[in-house]
């Protein structure tokens, strides 16, 4: 569960955003590629939800609107955290735009078998080395910006 680490701005905020990826799913417990398919949260996922919320909690944040995928484990983590921020009336949206990437036909095939069907630098085990340096990327951009400011 991740709630990205939330910077104060000198200067005003008209307005904030807040992303928080959906708890632990069933498949992802079992190292699915999940995509569309509308898989329950595990026990687990619910925690991450929770210590989620308590995140939000923490730095204050109340929220004017909520919005959602359309799958069932992205909605109930929205309903978790605005539970537990005492928000449980807030208007929520839904939209497909908001799911995950679909995954084709590796949708619901387990993460070995990408790997044997398509070789490492094909699947997701492959991408993860690629996912690494991105966000290490993303993280030095993110530095020097702050230096900027």
């Amino acid at each position: 569960m991740l709630v990205r680490a939330l910077t104060t701005i000198s200067s005003p905020v008209h307005a904030r955003v807040v992303f928080v990826r959906h708890g632990q799913s069933v498949w992802n417990s079992e190292k699915k590629f999940t995509g569309w398919a509308d898989v329950d949260m595990t026990q687990t996922g619910r925690e991450e939800a929770a210590a989620a919320a308590d995140q939000i909690i923490a730095h204050g944040l109340h929220f004017d609107r909520g919005f959602s995928s359309e799958l069932k484990r992205a909605q109930e983590t929205l309903a978790i955290l605005l539970d537990r921020a005492g928000q449980r009336n807030l208007e929520v949206s839904t939209d497909w735009r908001l799911n995950e990437r679909h995954y084709g036909a590796l949708q619901g095939s387990s993460k070995e078998d990408a790997v044997d069907r398509f070789g490492r630098e094909q699947s997701s085990a492959g991408a993860t080395l690629t996912t690494a340096r991105r966000l290490r990327r993303q993280r030095t951009i993110c530095r020097k910006t702050r230096q900027m400011i």
